[in-house]
């Protein structure tokens, strides 16, 4: 039935987010026990965001309600799942099954929410189980608030906060299952498992059973491909990898013969140039050749998009009785649905052929759909689901990722012209949505008071007597929205006397604001502070934002501060106590850093002491900091078969769906026997002869197939392993499959069958080149004096710098962080062939332990953790495998420092050269062949240069350099700039002054050069940055005025001649003449800022950026670092008349997505002559 359907997709779309459930309101309106439960089940398994659910609509007469029993919600009272105890729960684990495990505890406040999904997804796995798999499969669950449980709960580590879902193979927990999913995607992840992500074909038959199996009831798509298993090894790994990624979603399968391939696409293979195609078979089958390799390279992304352009029909039923279609139409990566409601069959067939025509025009954008009123539906659950009136014509619009409605509803709605015009006009902006909106408590009068869309304007933008302090936070659930929830509720007690200040919180996924962009939902929670000058405007901006996730009391000060219209009364008295006790929490957790504790939830971290990762912190349950512990999982010692990733072809005719083990070799005799086996009698001749070659068969035979079970073993269990730490690649930029390898970059498969996660790095053979600056270039110069001028394009990645001690965005998890093999290959497939890695003079003389938890040790098998320098080291192997060189920054003297000299009172001179010694002592060698040198202070802004005091960093440079080509003569010296303020110069005849960039100031080292005991090993290295980091009056017009900290108002922007002249006329000043006067190389060791975010209007940031490469394309440059990979990269002016916590980098927040933008704008270093690899002279 259609209704049934209906609700059964749409619970399986919108899952990830939760309804607020009253239980008594249902009882009030005359529901009783039972009724009033299954309505609770009913909104609590059918949540948002898309249409009210029933909202008890038609549900207060007890006839109406026995419908519900037609929609399939499961009973929690009479589950279909397994209860398991202490008891029986190794023996129900046990065995050649997979068996699912839900871990609960009843007081648990999600418990309902997994327990209704695990249920449905164990009701929908009884009823068409074998038409997907032949594997046994069980449900169960698992109390762990049972003290009898608690020793398994502990045994396998799961969370006593929140249930967690396991599933086990032959008693060993095979793969998690991840947290936040609805019952549809359970069910397929189980079922994924226990089939091969790849089908090798062999035969006719095999081919045609494979065409017709199922892919979990969603549309019947697949991937063929042909391989020629001697020349394409590497494609085949990579088409692999892939499936293995996409296994949940749709069936691949390779095939070694053109014959095959030709049944299988209905076409001579040799007229084609493709080898590989998309199969559909539902509506008007298809054969879809995937485009030449050689334009675009098959990875997950492009593999999904070609999915994505061809799973949909032009036209959706909402009534379809194939429930995935529907689920595809609900669940489609694109953002608009538009939905027609018919009374009749002949309403709809009149207006089929303008749905198409819709369709087809705005199919870019959006999916369409079509419903027709049921007659059995008493309830219209169509037009009560979408909240639509049933009473005349309607369309609807929906924008499905912020639930926004745009309805039309006349006697015209359903003409051409009218509906044309209508989503003509939502897709241009001109039609306002219907926004969803939270109904505030009653009473709602708490020193922090919660607002509705439907209220925010009256409460914040028309109340001009009031400042407001407002908190929009992602979800009543996410963890981190709840940790700042309740530092704002201290916080407000601190104003309770200020009736100028209107503090408040808006959870985002109940409400809706037209003026926060898609991006920023992602951001949240995020503190807004609204000043009555920014209302009195009129312009309803949302005033100036606080990014940090976990700020301390203190920040939350000093924002109010700042932003406040006027001076505010804060209770002294109330501010002293919750300060102090913010400082205590503060210090409890600085003590956990330096003791290297785990940290388990977001509530134990206050605040990061480095100002880059103020806005790293996501939540865990979708852009988790902190990865699974070791040991949360244990790899398991013997595993079944099911998770097998090839399958091995069967010359057979059988039409079942086999299991997977029923394809592989079996290893016998996995038991004693005993005597009463045996039921014959030993004969002495022949029997012995024939008993001795038996034995001597058997021995051979069992030795044989022992050897190979353990290989296959072996390889079942690492490939297990992969599965369960699940890393996602970098998607974007030049990619091949999963692996996040570039057109030239190969996927890795190591000895242990893992893909792209080595254990360790074989030594390359590669010699440590005498590395030399001269004639304006870098050269690479090999034993027998042949010499390789190298071009760098390069970018920093930041963290070894900072008190966590690593290099950011190795956490790989489920949703976010990455590995340092897959960065290596993302930046050698985008042609980056260097790095600049900043680290702290005090942790590496102290060799400190690394924060563990910022790595996934599972997944970065080579990265070793033990100690600051053991993690140095594996870092620079890593590179050196993509043949990517490294530049060492000595960045901060200590986590807290970043130190304006190379020395200060915490770390001496000597110190600091005790750690040059270090570096060379320990980084010197043919090991670590890609280090260029070190950058031998990030910044020295309170420096001299020249002058002999004691500050003199013409000096200090000297000595350093010095040091270091004492115990490494083959590096190079990479020397910054000071901070010169107030310099004159003169551009197109106009004479301006400028204040030099920190680090950028080498004016004076043209008449006082740094000079080495070796020759030709000083590269300058300066910084020049773009108005994100401040707004420079020479890069804007005249008719500004200077605002507070450091904004310009009314700022006037620069035609790209005018801005692109003053940028090289203020780099020649500082820096650039040096290419004239002296031999040295110049390489910008700092540059960039803001770029696909940059909010001017003309877009001064980005374009400053894209005029400093074009300079340092020039003769006398030798290219540049970009800042930086890491998205955490702040900074604090976009526009120039406004302040505060903005992020970018060439990676998206998640470590795993590419900002496309920054990227593609960073292809113009790909001109730098003498780019390339970085070169590998042999020992």
């Amino acid at each position: 039935m259609k209704i049934n359907m209906i609700i059964t997709l749409c619970l399986a779309f919108f899952v990830g987010i939760e309804a607020d459930v009253a239980k008594g309101a249902a009882a009030a309106m005359g529901f009783d026990a039972k009724m009033a439960e299954q309505a609770k089940n009913l909104n609590k398994f059918m949540p948002g965001p898309t249409g009210p659910g029933f909202k008890d609509k038609g549900m207060t007469k007890d006839a109406e309600f026995q419908q519900m029993g037609r929609f399939g919600i499961p009973d929690l009272n009479n589950p279909t799942t397994i209860d398991l105890t202490d008891l029986n729960f190794d023996t129900v684990v046990a065995g050649d099954k997979y068996v699912g495990v839900l871990f609960y505890a009843p007081s648990m406040t999600e418990f309902e929410f997994y327990a209704l999904h695990w249920e449905k997804a164990s009701m929908e796995l009884s009823e068409n189980i074998k038409s997907y798999t032949s594997a046994e499969i069980q449900m169960t669950r698992f109390d762990i608030s049972e003290p009898e449980h608690l020793d398994i709960a502990e045994l396998y580590g799961v969370s006593r906060d929140k249930p967690e879902m396991l599933l086990f193979y032959n008693g060993t927990v095979l793969a998690p299952i991840s947290s936040y999913i609805g019952h549809a995607d359970i069910r397929q992840f189980i079922i994924a498992q226990t089939i091969p992500s790849v089908s090798y074909l062999t035969c006719d038959g095999e081919l045609k059973k494979w065409k017709r199996r199922k892919v979990f009831n969603q549309s019947n798509m697949k991937y063929l491909a042909y391989f020629d298993p001697e020349v394409n090894k590497e494609e085949l790994a990579n088409f692999k990898a892939i499936a293995s990624s996409m296994k949940t979603r749709v069936q691949f399968a390779y095939v070694t013969s053109k014959e095959l391939l030709a049944a299988a696409i209905g076409k001579n293979v040799e007229a084609t140039e493709s080898n590989l195609y998309l199969l559909r078979d539902f509506d008007s089958p298809r054969v879809i050749p995937f485009p030449s390799l050689q334009t675009l390279p098959f990875t997950r992304e492009s593999a999904e998009d070609l999915v994505n352009d061809y799973n949909m029909p032009l036209l959706t039923n909402l009534g379809d009785n194939e429930e995935y279609r529907v689920r595809n139409f609900l669940s489609h990566p694109k953002h608009f649905r538009l939905l027609a409601f018919f009374k009749t069959e002949a309403d709809k067939d009149t207006a089929k052929p303008h749905l198409e025509s819709l369709a087809k025009e705005f199919g870019q954008d959006l999916l369409v759909a079509f419903t027709i009123e049921d007659p059995e539906d008493s309830m219209n659950f169509d037009y009560q689901f979408w909240d639509v009136p049933s009473d005349k014509p309607a369309i609807l619009v929906v924008h499905m990722r912020r639930d926004r409605k745009y309805l039309y509803a006349g006697d015209d709605a359903h003409s051409m012209d009218q509906m044309h015009s209508f989503v003509s006009n939502v897709l241009d902006g001109k039609v306002q949505p219907k926004l969803k909106s939270q109904v505030p408590p009653t009473p709602n009068n708490g020193l922090v008071r919660v607002l509705g869309t439907n209220t925010f304007a009256k409460e914040v933008h028309q109340n001009l007597n009031q400042d407001s302090l407002v908190l929009l936070t992602r979800s009543d659930r996410h963890q981190p929205s709840q940790w700042f929830v309740r530092q704002l509720e201290r916080f407000a007690k601190v104003w309770r006397r200020e009736n100028r200040l209107l503090i408040a919180r808006m959870d985002m996924n109940q409400n809706d604001l037209l003026e926060l962009e898609d991006s920023e939902m992602k951001r949240l929670p995020k503190l807004l502070y609204i000043s009555q000058n920014t209302k009195k405007s009129g312009s309803g901006s949302l005033g100036v934002s606080l990014d940090e996730l976990y700020p301390t009391m203190e920040d939350l000060m000093n924002f109010v501060q700042t932003q406040q219209s006027v001076e505010l009364q804060v209770d002294n008295k109330v501010w002293n106590r919750v300060l102090t006790e913010d400082k205590e929490l503060l210090r409890k957790h600085r003590e956990a850093q330096e003791k290297n504790e785990d940290i388990d939830h977001p509530s134990d971290i206050l605040k990061e002491l480095e100002a880059e990762i103020q806005s790293l912190h996501q939540p865990k349950d979708e852009f988790s900091l902190y990865t699974p512990q070791e040991g949360h999982y244990q790899v398991p010692e013997k595993i079944g078969l099911h998770g097998q990733d090839v399958e091995f072809c069967r010359h057979s005719d059988e039409t079942e769906v086999e299991s997977v083990v029923e394809e592989l070799p079996k290893v016998e005799l996995t038991h004693s026997e005993k005597s009463s086996d045996f039921k014959g009698r030993i004969r002495i001749w022949p029997g012995v002869l024939l008993l001795i070659a038996f034995v001597a068969v058997a021995g051979v035979l069992m030795a044989y197939f022992g050897i190979q079970g353990r290989r296959d073993m072996e390889d079942r269990r690492f490939k297990v392993q992969m599965r369960r730490y699940r890393i996602h690649s970098i998607n974007g930029g030049i990619t091949t499959s999963g692996s996040g390898s570039g057109a030239n970059v190969k996927p890795l498969v190591d000895d242990d069958g893992v893909v792209n996660n080595p254990q360790v790095y074989a030594d390359q053979g590669c010699a440590l080149p005498n590395y030399v600056s001269k004639n304006n270039k870098i050269y690479a110069v090999a034993k027998n004096g042949t010499q390789v001028p190298l071009g760098i394009k390069g970018l920093n990645w930041f963290g070894m710098e900072t008190g966590m001690a690593v290099p950011f965005g190795l956490w790989a998890n489920e949703h976010n962080g990455t590995t340092a093999f897959e960065i290596s290959s993302f930046l050698a497939a985008n042609k980056f062939n260097s790095v600049r890695l900043p680290i702290c003079i005090q942790s590496l003389v102290n060799n400190v332990k690394p924060n563990k938890n910022m790595v996934n040790t599972a997944a970065n098998q080579a990265i070793d953790v033990s100690s600051y320098m053991s993690l140095l080291q594996s870092i620079i192997k890593t590179l050196a495998f993509r043949r990517i060189s490294v530049l060492i920054s000595l960045h901060t003297l200590t986590s807290r420092d970043s130190g304006g000299a190379w020395f200060s009172s915490e770390i001496s001179a000597s110190t600091y050269l005790s750690a040059v010694d270090i570096l060379t002592k320990n980084l010197c060698s043919n090991k670590y062949w890609n280090v260029i040198g070190l950058d031998v202070k990030n910044e020295p802004y309170q420096s001299t240069w020249g002058d002999g005091g004691a500050k003199d960093f013409q000096k200090g440079a000297t000595e350093i350099g010095d040091r270091m080509l004492s115990g490494c003569p083959q590096w190079l010296a990479f020397v910054e700039g000071i901070v010169h303020l107030n310099q004159a110069v003169t551009i197109d005849g106009t004479d301006m002054t400028y204040n030099d960039w920190w680090g950028g100031g080498l004016q004076d080292a043209g008449k006082k050069p740094v000079t080495l005991s070796t020759d030709d090993k000083v590269v300058y290295a300066p910084h020049y940055y773009t108005p994100a980091v401040y707004p420079q009056s020479y890069l804007y017009g005249t008719g500004g005025t200077a605002g507070p900290g450091g904004t310009i108002a009314n700022y006037v922007e620069l035609s790209d001649s005018d801005l692109s002249a003053r940028i090289a006329g203020t780099m020649e000043s500082m820096f650039g003449y040096l290419a004239k006067t002296h031999d040295s190389a110049i390489v910008l060791g700092e540059f960039g800022g803001l770029y696909s975010t940059d909010l001017h209007p003309k877009l001064t940031t980005k374009r400053c950026t894209d005029f400093t490469i074009k300079e340092i394309l020039k003769p006398g440059y030798s290219g540049g670092y970009v800042w930086s990979l890491n998205p955490e990269s702040a900074y604090q002016f976009n526009p120039a008349s406004n302040t505060g916590n903005y992020v970018e980098g060439v990676l998206k927040i998640d470590w795993i997505n590419v900002n496309s933008p920054y990227l593609n704008g960073l292809k113009a270093m790909n001109s730098l002559p003498d780019l390339k690899a970085w070169p590998c002279f042999s020992i």
